[in-house]
């Protein structure tokens, strides 16, 4: 069982391998075109880098999702992985031009 969903054996880090196998691909453009069935489907575009896109905001976005990583969430720390959470939101707030508070 694969696909563009995975393998679904649990672990998440193989999940992006093309159909031929070997290592999982970086890049979701590649892993994308890697799966397509016919040639006349379109080719992937690599979406938009939101912090290129919005520069204005990369140190606002950073200073907001940078409570993530202080002592005020440091129990959670050992729950989940902080810096996955802290570039999601950095992502997140890029992306929705968000000005009020999502944390």
């Amino acid at each position: 069982l694969q696909g563009l969903c995975g393998d679904f054996n649990g672990d998440a880090s193989d999940d992006f391998r093309a159909p031929s196998g070997g290592m999982p691909l970086v890049l979701a453009k590649n892993f994308a075109d890697s799966w397509r069935v016919h040639k006349f489907c379109p080719k992937a575009k690599q979406p938009d880098d939101a912090c290129d896109k919005n520069p204005d905001r990369r140190n606002w976005a950073r200073h907001k999702c940078g409570v993530l990583k202080t002592d005020l969430f440091k129990p959670c720390h050992y729950q989940v992985e902080v810096e996955d959470y802290y570039k999601r939101s950095v992502l997140c707030k890029l992306k929705t031009k968000a000005k009020f508070e999502l944390l």
